[in-house]
Protein backbone atom coordinates (compact mmCIF):
# COMPACT_ATOMS: atom_id res chain seq x y z
CA UNK A 1 0.00 0.00 0.00
CA UNK A 2 1.12 3.78 -0.82
CA UNK A 3 1.81 6.30 1.97
CA UNK A 4 0.95 9.91 0.67
CA UNK A 5 0.75 12.96 2.89
CA UNK A 6 0.03 16.28 2.09
CA UNK A 7 2.36 19.24 3.21
CA UNK A 8 3.72 22.52 3.04
CA UNK A 9 7.61 22.68 1.94
CA UNK A 10 9.58 23.98 4.67
CA UNK A 11 12.86 23.72 2.36
CA UNK A 12 15.09 21.87 -0.26
CA UNK A 13 18.28 21.30 0.06
CA UNK A 14 20.61 19.26 -2.38
CA UNK A 15 22.29 16.30 -1.74
CA UNK A 16 24.95 14.47 -3.81
CA UNK A 17 23.83 12.80 -6.74
CA UNK A 18 22.75 8.94 -7.03
CA UNK A 19 25.37 6.44 -8.49
CA UNK A 20 23.96 7.06 -11.74
CA UNK A 21 24.22 10.78 -11.91
CA UNK A 22 20.74 11.71 -11.13
CA UNK A 23 20.12 14.74 -8.54
CA UNK A 24 18.77 13.86 -5.23
CA UNK A 25 17.14 15.93 -2.24
CA UNK A 26 16.50 16.50 1.38
CA UNK A 27 12.94 18.07 2.06
CA UNK A 28 11.95 19.23 5.07
CA UNK A 29 8.25 20.61 6.57
CA UNK A 30 6.34 20.77 9.74
CA UNK A 31 4.31 18.17 10.73
CA UNK A 32 0.63 19.49 11.28
CA UNK A 33 0.09 17.27 14.56
CA UNK A 34 3.00 19.05 16.81
CA UNK A 35 4.72 21.41 14.37
CA UNK A 36 7.68 19.43 14.40
CA UNK A 37 10.27 19.59 11.95
CA UNK A 38 10.22 16.51 9.86
CA UNK A 39 13.25 15.91 6.91
CA UNK A 40 13.19 12.75 4.12
CA UNK A 41 15.05 12.19 1.45
CA UNK A 42 14.35 11.59 -2.07
CA UNK A 43 14.65 7.93 -3.52
CA UNK A 44 17.41 7.36 -5.95
CA UNK A 45 16.72 8.00 -10.17
CA UNK A 46 13.50 9.25 -9.77
CA UNK A 47 12.49 11.55 -12.48
CA UNK A 48 10.81 13.76 -10.39
CA UNK A 49 13.92 14.81 -9.07
CA UNK A 50 14.67 16.62 -12.35
CA UNK A 51 11.20 19.20 -11.81
CA UNK A 52 12.28 20.29 -8.02
CA UNK A 53 12.62 23.80 -7.56
CA UNK A 54 9.80 24.24 -10.80
CA UNK A 55 6.56 26.52 -10.02
CA UNK A 56 4.34 24.55 -7.65
CA UNK A 57 7.48 22.43 -5.85
CA UNK A 58 9.26 24.99 -4.12
CA UNK A 59 9.81 26.05 -0.50
CA UNK A 60 6.27 26.92 0.85
CA UNK A 61 4.46 25.15 -1.83
CA UNK A 62 2.08 22.81 -0.90
CA UNK A 63 2.52 18.83 -2.15
CA UNK A 64 1.44 15.57 -2.23
CA UNK A 65 4.18 13.23 -1.22
CA UNK A 66 4.55 9.51 -1.89
CA UNK A 67 6.86 7.19 0.21
CA UNK A 68 8.27 3.83 0.01
CA UNK A 69 8.54 1.34 2.72
CA UNK A 70 11.64 2.22 3.65
CA UNK A 71 10.19 6.42 4.22
CA UNK A 72 11.79 8.19 1.30
CA UNK A 73 10.08 10.34 -0.90
CA UNK A 74 8.86 8.57 -4.74
CA UNK A 75 6.85 10.91 -5.81
CA UNK A 76 5.85 14.43 -5.60
CA UNK A 77 3.21 16.82 -7.28
CA UNK A 78 1.92 20.03 -6.73
CA UNK A 79 -1.33 20.50 -5.28
CA UNK A 80 -3.50 23.39 -6.13
CA UNK A 81 -5.54 25.57 -3.70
Amino acid sequence: MTQTRTVEIHSISRLNNSVNGNPRFAITWTRPVDGELVTRQTASDHAFCYEIGNVGLRAGDTVELTFTKAERISGMKAVQP
